[in-house]
């Protein structure tokens, strides 16, 4: 995947780098999860303590069916769902998850509550290991429970903040 734009630090020589952004697909027709964008996060680009920033705008019919967006992380079919959101009965949302390599390129932590920032939790931070020194994906997908409706990601960008030096 091509780098679109970077953003250099004055004061290091950190970059926080947007590895994917712009509008993303739709579907209707389909009751399978189906992939709406996937971006590819370059092996070690993350660092060991590096972090990943999601941002994605969905809209979709307004009705009492379930329609399910998910923001995923990892490689294939063994890629971890970090965050699902499953709405009925309104007509558009907003995600927003952090990806965290916690002292290890294979140490992945995220906050509880990613739709809340600066909510709290009971629960402590969820993890997986999940191999970043290799190439990774972050997929987004949307499910419907019925084919005569639709899911539009109206915006996405993955930002990759790499560890402090």
């Amino acid at each position: 995947m091509t780098i679109i734009r970077a953003f250099e630090n004055e004061s290091s020589a950190n970059r926080i780098t947007i590895l994917g952004a712009g509008p993303g697909s739709s579907i209707t027709g389909a009751t399978t999860e189906t992939a709406l964008a996937l971006v590819t996060i370059p092996a070690g680009s993350m660092g060991t303590q590096g972090s990943l920033r999601i941002t994605a705008l969905f809209s979709y019919t307004n009705s009492a069916n379930t329609k399910t967006m998910r923001i995923r992380f990892g490689t294939g079919g063994a890629a971890v769902a970090h965050i699902t959101v499953a709405q009925t009965a309104t007509a558009t949302c907003t995600m927003v998850r952090q990806i965290i390599n916690t002292t290890a390129t294979t140490q992945i932590s995220q906050p509880v509550s990613s739709l809340l920032m600066g909510s709290t939790s009971a629960s402590v931070y969820p993890s997986s290991s999940i191999d970043t020194t290799v190439d990774q994906f972050v997929h987004i997908t949307g499910t419907l429970a019925n084919g005569a409706e639709s899911i539009q990601l109206a915006y996405y960008c993955v930002e990759l903040i790499p560890s402090v030096s």
